[in-house]
């Protein structure tokens, strides 16, 4: 090998000889080129147990021929931006890569085999800045789907001067969906408890043309301050009902008509007082 030749070699392919463990690059390959052109080498083995978790996250045990077999990391050639290595299963086809004549091997994925694929965790991040430092929540936009653990996330940090960060969280084991910001506002729809809960610190907005509230149940609407509506006309249709107050007054500018406030039907026009079984219209209603 000359000097100015490059050192860096494609080593050999093989298949993957365990399913990936959680939480390492690291898998263990049979190279198939190179081993089953060895003479007499391949017979002289040591069958070893090893222990790794499962796609279900249980720790089974497996023998493996250790002459047969070389562990390699994952090179992450074509996919600078994925920080997780693909979740290989026994028997996927890798290529396996070395430098000069170092012990050191490094796999790549190659060809698509969807049928030996099982569940996986993907992971892509973003740098958010050009300082040499590691990626972190804090420094990186970041993509994460995991169908082992059933979770979709899209994630962005707020270090280069963006004033708000946000995560939007699926939540596929438990049925929830939540979109929060690093503000405190936050929407959360749970769909086992058919509950849409949405948080604002401020105020919310709806601008349409029509809008329609149908509630089979109940309404409650609570507030602290004023309840203004405005609106051109004002109709009101019930059953029955109460109004109270707690010493506070109450001015209609224009007709009300409930077919039943307390008792019978009461008009109010422009505060005029009427007679009434239970005091006179225009005036604090008091239960």
């Amino acid at each position: 090998m000359s000097e100015n030749e490059c050192k860096w070699k494609l080593y050999g392919y093989g298949s993957v000889a365990l399913d990936k463990p959680e939480g390492t690059n690291i898998i263990e390959v049979f190279l198939k080129d190179i081993l089953y052109a060895a003479e007499g080498d391949v017979s002289k083995t040591t069958d070893m147990n090893l222990s790794v978790n499962n796609s279900e996250g249980i720790v089974k045990t497996e023998q493996v021929s250790s002459g047969t077999t070389i562990p390699a990391r994952w090179l992450a050639e074509s996919q600078p931006n994925r920080i997780t290595s693909p979740d290989v299963r026994k028997n996927e086809t890798v290529l396996v890569y070395r430098y000069a004549n170092n012990d050191d091997y490094y796999w790549e994925k190659i060809f698509t085999e969807d049928k030996l694929r099982g569940k996986e965790t993907v992971t892509f991040a973003f740098k958010n800045t050009d300082e040499q430092v590691a990626i972190t929540l804090d420094n990186s936009y970041i993509f994460h789907v995991s169908t082992k653990n059933k979770l979709i996330q899209l994630h962005t940090s707020t270090n280069d001067g963006e004033k708000v960060g946000y995560d939007i969280i699926l939540d596929l084991k438990e049925s929830i969906l939540t979109s929060k910001d690093t503000r405190g506002n936050h929407s959360t729809l749970n769909s086992l408890e058919d509950d849409w809960t949405i948080n604002a610190n401020k105020s919310i907005h709806l601008k349409t043309t029509n809008l329609f509230v149908d509630a089979s149940g109940s309404i409650d609407m609570k507030t602290n301050g004023a309840f203004n509506i405005k609106c051109g006309s004002f109709n009101m249709q019930s059953a029955g009902g109460t109004m109270t107050g707690a010493g506070g007054s109450y001015s209609f500018s224009g007709l009300v008509s409930c077919s039943d406030l307390k008792t019978n039907s009461v008009s109010s026009m422009n505060q005029h007082i009427h007679t009434h079984p239970h005091g006179n219209t225009g005036i604090p209603i008091s239960i």
